[in-house]
């Protein structure tokens, strides 16, 4: 699951589904993930997914209108489930409401939900199994692994993104953000330093930003610095850039990957290296995952300059 949620909608009533679609979104992302759905309209979509190997195991949860073309497909939907052996938890919903119930029954489905049409008996469902199917990743060593490992995907986009910059931009633009590199990140130092900026200096752009010098702290300077050369009202400024980065992601990253877990007081939590007890809650967790999906869309803006 990761940042992103994974939902499967099986629904031919765009009239219905639009608005409905907004509210299941707004919801997935008050709790920090990324929504990433796929809409199909018919039972023949289902057999075709239905052949892929797997089938369905990449979606956290399926919506699926019990009365497709108000029909009986719904019973069909559902032995198609039951016969692939889909563990996926799924929301079945209908204006005939004891209908589905009956179906969900006679077939022995586990992990299914009922719902109606109406449109705040659907959300409060929805809100319900929802929460349920994140519940297991709401905790401290879920959250800990989740946030290191965006962190790192993030500090590889960062890399990406200079090197798309050495590779479309003028000569003139390049040296800008080489001697940025070299002379400010390194700056006046020892003999050290000198024999530092040699090295550097003797580097191809591609090899250069690969170097063990560069960690994610001054790539994220060097993109900052590119941001401001960029100059462009769609971006964040290099400031801003500079600043929740690195509150937000790297520090984050590192107080995670460097605390160890312990429990105190029946609940667990983070002791990090100085004996700081860090504590954390489902709010905590929410947070930090907006903010991995808000970075992610930053560096997705600044790819679009480039």
């Amino acid at each position: 699951m990761r940042i992103k949620y994974n939902i499967l909608w099986v629904e031919n009533e765009t009239d219905w589904l639009e608005p409905t679609l907004e509210f299941v979104k707004e919801t997935i992302e008050s709790y920090g993930f990324k929504l990433i759905h796929k809409h199909v309209t018919s039972e023949n979509e289902i057999e075709e997914l239905l052949k892929e190997e797997e089938a369905f195991k990449d979606y956290d949860l399926i919506l699926v209108d019990f009365q497709l073309d108000k029909g009986d497909r719904g019973n069909r939907i559902i032995e198609k489930i039951r016969d692939h052996q889909v563990f996926t938890e799924v929301i079945f919903y209908s204006q005939d409401l004891a209908g589905i119930r009956k179906a969900v029954s006679e077939n022995f489905l586990d992990g299914v939900y009922c719902a109606s049409r109406n449109r705040e008996d659907f959300e409060g469902k929805f809100e319900k199994v929802f929460a349920t199917t994140i519940k297991k990743i709401q905790d401290i060593s879920s959250v800990r692994g989740l946030v290191i490992s965006e962190a790192c995907d993030l500090d590889n986009k960062v890399s990406l993104l200079i090197e798309a910059f050495f590779i479309k931009y003028t000569e003139s633009d390049q040296s800008k953000i080489r001697n940025y590199i070299i002379k400010d990140l390194v700056g006046d130092q020892v003999e050290k330093g000198k024999k530092l900026m040699e090295k550097l200096n003797s580097l191809s752009n591609e090899d250069l930003l690969h170097h063990k010098f560069f960690d994610a702290y001054k790539k994220m300077r060097i993109l900052g610095r590119i941001i401001e050369l960029l100059d462009n009202k769609n971006l964040l400024d290099k400031d801003t850039f500079n600043l929740r980065y690195n509150k937000e992601i790297i520090e984050v990253r590192n107080q995670l990957a460097h605390c160890v877990e312990k429990e105190k007081n029946g609940k667990k939590v983070l002791v990090t290296f100085t004996g700081d007890i860090k504590f954390f809650d489902d709010n905590e967790f929410n947070d930090m995952r907006k903010n991995l999906v808000d970075h992610q869309n930053n560096l997705l803006a600044i790819e679009a300059v480039l």
